[in-house]
């Protein structure tokens, strides 16, 4: 579990970039995608592509009912 603390004023994209470079500090071989809400952009996936290989795909939360 990763958690990064910031100021509420902060957007969760910009935010998440915190929480994936603090994975990348400890190491997260095993992880190649990562779920997101509509909150999260094409900015974000684009980013988390190009400096870590992580693919962000962005779902609707009614088609994360039972995930």
């Amino acid at each position: 579990m990763v958690v990064v603390v910031h100021a509420a004023n902060i957007h969760d994209s910009p935010a998440a970039r915190l929480v994936i470079s603090r994975l990348a500090l400890l190491g997260f071989e095993q992880i190649n995608k990562l779920l997101a809400d509509s909150g999260y952009g094409k900015k974000l996936a684009g980013w988390m592509k190009k400096s870590y290989g992580l693919i962000l795909e962005v779902v609707k939360v009614s088609e994360l009912a039972g995930f």
